[in-house]
């Protein structure tokens, strides 16, 4: 990522993560007139690759995690910003995951309740255990449940 000045008459600031496909644009003052070229606040406005605006979530976090969240993130060689956004995007796909999973359990279970048919675990084990080995290995059968 880089940080660029777009036109010094504007004091406009724009940084651009093209990894990520986002960009962020802030103004600040100028330097200049009582004032640092950096105030303690700015405006950031958060643009998609599409050059939509993204929308803006507050969260309220304690000073301890803030902290905690500030050294990770400098370890990590991000900023929090950056750090938290991909936190989120790690939970997010964890949890998509974990939903995957559990819905093609769902789905499997009934189909067992359905046909009652299913593979002895002993049987199943085996099988797995001799293709991770790369041994040819007879695909065992279907039985009806408790058969």
């Amino acid at each position: 990522c880089a940080t660029r000045a777009a036109t010094p008459r504007r004091a406009r600031w724009r940084t651009r993560c093209s990894t990520r496909g986002w960009w962020s644009t802030s103004r600040r003052p100028a330097a200049g007139h009582g004032q640092p070229a950096t105030p303690k606040s700015s405006t950031h406005v958060l643009h998609c690759a599409t050059g939509g605006p993204m929308s803006t979530t507050t969260i309220r976090i304690d000073e301890q995690l803030k902290a905690r969240i500030g050294s990770a993130a400098t370890q990590a060689g991000k900023t929090a910003h950056a750090f938290i956004l991909e936190a989120l995007t790690q939970k997010l796909d964890q949890v998509e995951q974990d939903n995957a999973f559990q819905a093609l359990a769902a789905e499997r279970w009934a189909r067992i309740r359905a046909t009652g048919q299913t593979v002895a675990w002993d049987e199943a084990r085996a099988y797995l255990s001799a293709r991770a080995q790369g041994q040819p290995a007879k695909k065992p059968k279907a039985r009806k449940l408790g058969a």
